[in-house]
């Protein structure tokens, strides 16, 4: 998903890496349900989610990246 929004234009990305971080927060769930029901133990728990923690950084500041500019002095 982010590989092909990667050789987008900047105006074709945007539902594209909302798409990714629709995805990111989806397993985000997935995962905490999984360790709430011991299937996983905390170690692998916390190395998942601060994988996860970081992946959705990215992301946002990409979305946020490509939303047009408020308040910002034009020239």
């Amino acid at each position: 998903m982010t590989v092909y929004a990667s050789f987008l234009s900047r105006g074709e990305k945007l539902p594209y890496i909302k798409i990714a971080v629709r995805k990111v927060d989806t397993i985000k769930i997935f995962v905490q349900t999984i360790w709430e029901l011991k299937a996983i133990s905390d170690k692998k728990f916390t190395d998942i989610s601060e994988k996860l923690n970081k992946t959705g950084k990215m992301l946002g500041g990409w979305h946020n990246s490509l939303l047009p500019k408020e308040n910002s002095p034009s020239k």
